[in-house]
C-alpha cells in the first residue's frame, strides 16, 4: 500500500459516517502509516512529504466537520499537505439505512447538489499536485 501512496500526487481518503467518525478501514490505514510519524518525529523526512490530499465523506447525519479535521490532522502531521476547497460532504437522507434508493436515484441527487463542489475540489486537487 505504501508504495503506491508514495507512486500518487494526489491522496483520497473516502469514508461513510459511521457513528459520527471515520469507516475503521480509514483508521486501519491511519495506524499502519502511524511509523511515518515516528520517522519525522527521529528527525528523518516524510516519504509523504509534500503529497496533496482530499477527503470525500458520505453518511445520512452530521459529523463531516470531526472528520475532516481528524484525518487533515493527520495528513499535516506526515507531510501531506490539504489545499483549501478539497473536502466533499455527500450528505443525504437516502444514505439512511431504511432507505433504499436507486442507484439512479442517488446519481440524480450528487448531480444536482454536489456536481459544482466536486469540480471545484478536482481541479484544486490537480492545481495543488501540479504546484508541488
Amino acid at each position: 500500500m505504501l508504495d503506491k501512496l508514495v507512486a500518487s500526487e494526489v491522496i483520497i481518503f473516502a469514508t461513510p459516517i459511521w457513528w459520527g467518525n471515520h469507516c475503521s478501514q480509514i483508521q486501519q490505514i491511519i495506524e499502519r502509516l502511524d511509523h511515518i510519524h515516528d520517522d519525522i518525529l527521529a528527525g528523518k523526512g516524510s516519504v509523504l512529504d509534500g503529497k496533496t490530499d482530499g477527503i470525500l465523506i458520505t453518511g445520512d447525519s452530521d459529523g463531516t466537520q470531526h472528520i475532516t479535521g481528524s484525518i487533515t490532522n493527520f495528513f499535516g502531521a506526515i507531510g501531506i499537505k490539504t489545499p483549501p476547497y478539497t473536502s466533499l460532504s455527500v450528505i443525504s437522507d437516502k444514505h439512511q439505512k431504511q432507505e433504499r434508493p436507486s442507484k439512479q436515484e442517488l446519481m440524480d441527487e450528487y448531480e444536482k447538489q454536489y456536481s459544482d463542489t466536486a469540480e471545484k475540489m478536482a481541479k484544486q486537487l490537480i492545481g495543488s499536485a501540479r504546484a508541488g
